[in-house]
């Protein structure tokens, strides 16, 4: 049969064609088999990484709420697959309830704003105790913007953490005696004054001041009161206040010869006896704060309160008035 320049041109091109669909299948079969030997080194990588990690994986399918938990993750934990199913209640249910309502807000925010998520939380072990664990996550969302998948890892971090707890707690702890102690050593300075009778003694009352007044009416000039005379009688004890100073005047006066004043007491610091104080020290401290909030009208806080007087804050002063006993009558 002849053919026809027509035939051989369409038997040309249908060769061709079948050529060129050849290249392309070997082309695709080329590229199909590196693509499988990437993934499966992306695999052994994958699984690699697992094994060596000291870490627990975890991977999220937000469509179908499954989670992958790595054998390290369970591990931690000390659960088995079977006691810890690849299911998102597994970890909902081992949540620590203070830590709840904060780890899944801060899921949502992830999820939908799109915050980084990097907490710390609680998880309960298989023998019933917590631990602490630092968490961090990624999610990945589609072209509509619906998040669909999260992964992330969980880290032990309980001997950090109680670490950081003993400290916290440490401190307070130092805070709150160095508060007791300032308050104690103030309290007991105020006690040893109005046991021995400091307060107006020490050439600050006016009926001091009033005896120091005459001496002066006394001698003519300052020249002829001296120094030493005036330390000696602002500096002495004086067991029997005014009185007995108007007594010390008055012998000094009648025994001086010359211009100047001599005493002629020999005025001597006596021993101060601490064993006569029957109080104990918080007895001393609560009468010392009873008599400021009186001084205040029970008044607590706020400008001139007790609390500003004492140099405490109002919370402290409230504990130490709850552990004396100390209540408004």
């Amino acid at each position: 049969m002849a053919l026809y320049p027509w035939h051989i041109i369409v038997l040309a091109a249908f060769c061709a064609i079948v050529t060129l669909l050849i290249v392309w299948l070997l082309i695709q079969r080329s590229r199909h088999g590196r693509a499988k030997a990437s993934l499966r080194t992306s695999e052994e990588r994958y699984l690699l990484a697992l094994a060596g990690s000291t870490d627990g994986l975890w991977d999220w399918d937000l469509l179908s709420d499954s989670v992958f938990f790595s054998d390290r993750f369970r591990e931690i934990l000390g659960y088995s697959s079977e006691e810890f199913p690849s299911r998102i209640d597994s970890f909902r249910s081992r949540l620590h309830p203070e830590d709840a309502e904060v780890i899944w807000a801060a899921i949502e925010r992830h999820l939908q704003d799109r915050v980084p998520y990097r907490v710390e939380y609680r998880l309960q072990t298989n023998s019933g105790d917590y631990r602490w664990f630092l968490a961090g996550g990624q999610a990945i969302w589609n072209s509509i913007g619906k998040a669909i998948r999260m992964f992330g890892s969980i880290q032990d971090i309980t001997e950090r953490k109680q670490g950081e707890l003993n400290l916290k707690a440490a401190l307070s702890e130092i805070k709150e005696l160095k508060e007791k102690l300032e308050v104690e050593r103030a309290y007991l300075q105020e006690e040893i004054k109005s046991q021995y009778n400091h307060e107006n003694i020490i050439g600050q009352s006016n009926a001091l001041n009033y005896i120091f007044y005459k001496v002066e009416q006394i001698a003519p000039t300052d020249e002829s009161i001296p120094l030493s005379v005036m330390n000696a009688l602002q500096d002495y004890h004086w067991p029997g206040n005014i009185r007995e100073l108007e007594n010390v005047l008055e012998r000094a006066v009648i025994n001086s010869s010359g211009p100047k004043l001599h005493l002629v007491d020999e005025l001597k610091k006596p021993p101060k006896d601490l064993t006569t104080a029957k109080k104990t020290l918080n007895e001393v401290e609560r009468d010392y704060i009873v008599r400021v909030l009186e001084q205040t009208n029970w008044k607590v806080s706020g400008k001139n309160g007790a609390a500003e007087i004492l140099g405490l804050n109002r919370s402290t002063l409230r504990a130490r008035m709850r552990k004396l006993g100390i209540r408004q009558p």
